[in-house]
């Protein structure tokens, strides 16, 4: 398993690897100089699915595509700048056209990307692991609770075991 761990849901990750093996209950990873262990007990199911976060302890986690984010708009963007040129243009069927291959180049690429789990807390990612089809998506509701009155997360640092 391949994990992301960040300290504070704004932080950089650190990335490491984790035997998929589940083999010890706790592993430890080095962040930013603070070594955090990592508790597997009851962690994951039978069959490898992950049920709470490692790192903070969290029961909610989110399933999401793993694709990069900043790829993902960059082509919405450069489509939607083709299409508005030309449109200005008056070449109305090209700008359509435009829209159209952001839309194939979606369509395409969606089917092939890969899922990850996000924990809710503190916006560890975790890839390569087993994980439900029927595993829930970000949901406004549930990621409301993590977020604080100011519009920051809230510190997972005190749930770092």
């Amino acid at each position: 398993m391949l994990i992301d761990l960040r300290h504070h849901p704004n932080d950089p990750p650190t990335r490491f690897e984790v035997d998929p093996g589940w083999a010890a209950p706790a592993e430890a990873a080095s962040h930013g100089g603070q070594a955090i262990n990592l508790n597997w007990d009851r962690a994951h199911d039978e069959e490898g699915h992950l049920l709470r976060c490692p790192a903070c302890g969290c029961r909610e986690l989110f399933a999401r595509r793993d694709f990069p984010q900043k790829t993902g708009m960059a082509i919405v963007v450069v489509g939607a700048c083709v299409g508005a040129a030309c449109f200005m243009m008056g070449q109305v069927v090209w700008g359509f056209g435009a829209l159209g291959a952001v839309a194939l180049i979606d369509a395409v690429v969606y089917p092939f990307t890969k899922r990850c789990l996000v924990c809710y807390r503190c916006r560890s990612e975790f890839r390569r692991l087993p994980i439900k089809r029927d595993h829930e998506a970000w949901d406004l509701a549930v990621g409301e609770k993590y977020r604080q009155p100011g519009g920051t997360a809230t510190n997972a640092s005190a749930s770092y075991h």
